[in-house]
């Protein structure tokens, strides 16, 4: 706690007591792939990649904004779109 002014701290009862450093870190993808409302990945034109689906982060419409758990609705419910999306029988393409 070298950063901490000695003035702005007080004493607590006999102890023991440990501390370690710890640092705000968030990992998270701003960057992401566009998709439909049926978690379906977009080509740069708005078009529907066939068979690609995608949830979570990578596509969360908050990702700019993500900030500890904020995104937690989105994840379960993009994951089971794009889980029940990507389970159906597709016809082949040949894109």
């Amino acid at each position: 706690m070298a950063d901490r002014p000695a003035e702005t701290m007080r004493q607590f009862a006999d102890g023991p007591y440990y501390a370690i450093p710890i640092r705000h870190n968030i990992l998270h993808t701003p960057h992401r792939a566009r998709r439909n409302g049926q978690c379906e990945v977009l080509d740069l034109q708005g078009h529907v990649i066939p068979h690609l689906y995608e949830a979570g982060e990578l596509g969360d419409p908050f990702a700019t904004k993500y900030i500890g758990g904020s995104s937690v609705a989105d994840l379960l419910v993009s994951g089971r779109l794009a889980g029940l999306n990507a389970a159906k029988p597709k016809e082949a393409t040949s894109r």
